[in-house]
C-alpha cells in the first residue's frame, strides 16, 4: 500500500479558551459600565460629567463592536461569548437609559419599553436554550436596534447644546431616536 494513500486521523481541534481576546473585551464592557454608573453617581447630569459618561459609554460600545467581530475573525467563538455578550450590553445600556431618566432627560415610559423589550428577549433566549435549541444568534434587526439605541443614549448623553447650538434640532433628533428604539 502507498503510503500516500493511507489516510491518518486529522488532529482533535484545540478548545477554544474562555479567557480569548474576544471574551476579554467583553468583560471590559461591564467594567466601563460600572465606571459609567460611577460617572452617574459622583457627577449626575453636570457637563464634566457628561463628557465622562459620554467617554466610558463609547468605550464600553465600541468593545460591543469589537468584540464579535475579533471572536468571529480570529476563530474564538464560545457559548461563554455568546452568553456574555448580550448581559453585557444590558449592563451598559440599562443604567444609562436609566440615568438619563432619573435626570429627567428621557421619559419613564421609555426606559420601561426598552427594559421590558430587553427582559423579555433575554428571557426568550434562555428559554430556548434551557429546552436544548442552542443559542439564538444576534439578528440584523437586533444590531440595528442596539445602533439607533447607542445613537440615541449618546445624544443625550452629549451636551450637544454647548458644541454646536442648533437650537431645537437637537431635541426633534433625539426625540425622533427615541421613537425608533
Amino acid at each position: 500500500m502507498d503510503a500516500s494513500m493511507t489516510t491518518e486521523p486529522a488532529a482533535p481541534a484545540k478548545p477554544v479558551s474562555n479567557f480569548n481576546l474576544a471574551n476579554r473585551l467583553t468583560a471590559a464592557r461591564f467594567g466601563l459600565a460600572g465606571l459609567m454608573v460611577w460617572a452617574f453617581v459622583a457627577y449626575g447630569f453636570q457637563p464634566v460629567g457628561r463628557w465622562l459618561e459620554v467617554g466610558f459609554f463609547a468605550l464600553a460600545m465600541a468593545t460591543d463592536f469589537l468584540d464579535g467581530r475579533v471572536a468571529r475573525s480570529r476563530n474564538l467563538v464560545t457559548e461563554l461569548g455568546k452568553h456574555l455578550d448580550p448581559l453585557a450590553d444590558k449592563a451598559t445600556m440599562v443604567p444609562a437609559v436609566v440615568a438619563l431618566a432619573w435626570f429627567g432627560v428621557l421619559p419613564w415610559w421609555a426606559v420601561a419599553v426598552i427594559v421590558l423589550r430587553d427582559a423579555w428577549v433575554t428571557l426568550l433566549r434562555r428559554l430556548v436554550h434551557s429546552r436544548g435549541y442552542g443559542t439564538i444568534p444576534a439578528t440584523r434587526l437586533g444590531k440595528i436596534k442596539t445602533g439607533v439605541l447607542t445613537a440615541m443614549i449618546l445624544l443625550y448623553l452629549v451636551p450637544v447644546e454647548t458644541v454646536l447650538p442648533l437650537g431645537d434640532a437637537w431635541l426633534v433628533l433625539r426625540q425622533t431616536l427615541m421613537w425608533a428604539v
